[in-house]
């Protein structure tokens, strides 16, 4: 279980960190407005990164998850 604690952990910490990223993009487009768009708005590649990893772990996380009640049950 404290796998699941971990993945809550960096769940919220992902999301602070999304909510950081869209804070600076609305302050972005205030400052220009009419001149903001999907191209002129740079890609976090880390913050990316980051998400596609979570993506994984919870698979996974799910994965094993699965199997361990499959043998207890």
């Amino acid at each position: 279980m404290p796998k699941f604690i971990v993945l809550k952990e960096v769940i919220e910490t992902l999301g602070h960190d999304i909510r950081g990223r869209e804070a600076a993009i609305e302050r972005s487009a205030e400052k220009s407005p009419g001149h903001t768009n999907e191209h002129s708005v740079s890609t976090n590649n880390g913050l990316l990164s980051r998400m596609k990893n979570l993506a994984l772990d919870v698979a996974d996380s799910r994965f094993e998850l699965n199997k361990f009640l499959s043998k207890t049950l």
